[in-house]
């Protein structure tokens, strides 16, 4: 990705802009989508974000100031936009099969549970929220991370942290219950 990076900020130093952008959307835009759809779950949502997205990243590319990655700076945009939709639509957001899995006992039922866990993420102050989706669902590093949200890795770690114990509590009152 860093290599990618460099050619596409190469490419801006050098206002070709228009070629800049088509390797964005050539090297970005799988991750993006994969960030947008496990926050919507839906792909026409997920097509329609990433279409602002794009657009938006579009008319912008010339401010772009390098004071991040080009990645970084398109995750930040796109990550944005379905934020703003998902304020607009206010859709839930969905957790993967892998945590149902791994909580699941004997005679719940599998909706049940995935409803405890989306309530569980959504019930996250937002600071815990986007980090907890950024290191659980995208696997990105504390350090990507802490570049992308401008805060230090040990604040993240925290955040992230204090965000999995409220799921694992908010869960397992619900399994008492």
């Amino acid at each position: 990705m860093k290599s990618r990076n460099q050619e596409i900020e190469r490419l801006l130093s050098q206002k070709l802009y228009k070629e800049a952008f088509l390797n964005i959307m050539q090297d970005f835009n799988r991750p993006l989508y994969a960030l947008v759809y496990r926050m919507m779950s839906n792909h026409n949502d997920t097509d329609d974000i990433m279409q602002n997205a794009l657009i938006k990243i579009w008319q912008n590319i010339p401010k772009f100031k390098g004071q991040s990655s080009i990645y970084t700076w398109c995750y930040t945009i796109t990550k944005n936009e379905a934020l703003a939709w998902i304020k607009k639509k206010k859709p839930t957001l969905n957790l993967d099969d892998v945590v149902i899995r791994e909580i699941s006992q004997p005679g719940l039922d599998g909706e049940q549970i995935w409803e405890w866990l989306t309530q569980a993420v959504e019930n996250l102050p937002d600071k815990q929220r986007n980090v907890f989706e950024l290191k659980y669902f995208m696997d990105k590093t504390y350090i990507e991370i802490a570049e992308i949200t401008n805060t230090s890795v040990g604040g993240l770690k925290a955040s992230y942290h204090h965000a999995v114990v409220k799921i694992k509590n908010e869960v397992q009152k619900k399994l008492i219950e």
